[in-house]
Formats: C-alpha cells, structure tokens, sequence
C-alpha cells in the first residue's frame, strides 16, 4: 500500500514538473493575457530560448526554386556531415491554412529543419502559393510538386530520396487525406514481408 501510494505521488510529481516546464510561466502569463486571437508576434516571446549560434554544423541553401512561382521556393538544411550519404529527408510545410505563413522566421519555422539537420536528418522547408491570390488547389499542388522536387534533387544534398517524412501544421495534414495520389511522388512499392 506505502509503496503504490509513494508511486502514484512521485508520478504525480513528475507529470505535474514536466507538463509546467513546458512554457516558462511569464511566457506563459503573455501568451493568456493575449486572449485566444491568433497573433504571430506572441511567437517573438519565444525567441530568447532559441541559441543565437544555432547554425554552426549547418549548410543551409535558401530559396531553391521548385517552380516559376515567385513563393514556389524551398530551403534545404545540411548536416556538415552530409556529403556522400543518404540521410532521411524531413520536409516542412508551414502552416496558415494555405492563405498565409512563410518557410523562414526568426526562429521559427527554420527551428524545426534546424533541428532536423541537427540529428543526422536533411531538413527542406517549403513556401507554396496562397490564397486569395492563388485559389484551391495551387497550395496543394505545390506540395505535390515539392515533394516531387525533393525526390528528383535531394540526393545532391545528402538526403535520400525514398527516405522522406512529411512534417506539417495545418494545412497539409488536413488536404493529404482529400489529395488523390501523385504517382510521381510515390516511393516504389515494396513487398510485406511475413514475420
């Protein structure tokens, strides 16, 4: 009995550390007196936790075009130790419902292929078309043709093309399951084994 109940309390304990770690409470204090408004400056109170030398170990390649678009560009983030490897691709897409966001920030989102190109991965961060400008389905297509592009090139960076992990905040999770299959953005299919 002692010790289950010694148990549920050091468990409570650690839950209770770990979920209050997650935002510093005067970010937090901020982030409620916002109010639920989506305001993309809260993003600024983060920055003082990001490393101002993030990059060192990182190539970075900016605005590669993957269409004639002038927001059809990607980046691609480099491992130093890249070369003549076939590393897993992680590609970023950013969110805003298709109607407004942007691949490169202060910290964000470069944090999240930063962080990809820092454990062992290659790290590609996509801009797509948006709306009204560019109605439905231009940012769906654009996805589509970024994986393609990412496919065809990114071997040169050190990413293996039949290794690649779609990342995304809204949109792309939300339109994946609606977009009919890209046979030119498929991995060739590969037989189940029986275990």
């Amino acid at each position: 009995m002692k010790t289950g109940l010694f148990a549920a309390v050091c468990g409570f304990a650690v839950l209770s550390t770990a979920s209050m770690a997650q935002v510093p409470v005067n970010i937090a204090e901020k982030v409620r007196a916002a109010g639920q408004a989506m305001d993309p400056t809260i993003g600024q109170l983060y920055a003082p936790m990001f490393p101002k030398e993030g990059w060192a170990g990182v190539s970075i390649q900016r605005d590669i075009a993957y269409g004639s678009d002038a927001l059809q560009r990607l980046d691609v983030f480099t491992p130093e130790q890249a070369k003549g490897k076939k590393l897993p691709v992680l590609l970023f897409v950013h969110g805003g419902g298709f109607t407004r966001g942007d691949k490169h920030g202060d910290f964000y989102p470069d944090n999240i292929t930063l962080w990809a190109a820092k454990n062992g991965m290659v790290g590609v961060n996509i801009d797509y078309r948006l709306a009204p400008m560019d109605p439905w389905p231009a940012g769906v297509k654009d996805l589509a043709s970024s994986i393609a592009w990412t496919k065809a090139n990114i071997a040169r960076y050190g990413g293996d093309p039949n290794s690649i992990v779609l990342f995304a905040i809204r949109p792309a999770p939300t339109t994946l399951p609606t977009t009919p299959p890209i046979p030119r953005c498929e991995a060739p299919r590969r037989p189940r084994s029986r275990a």
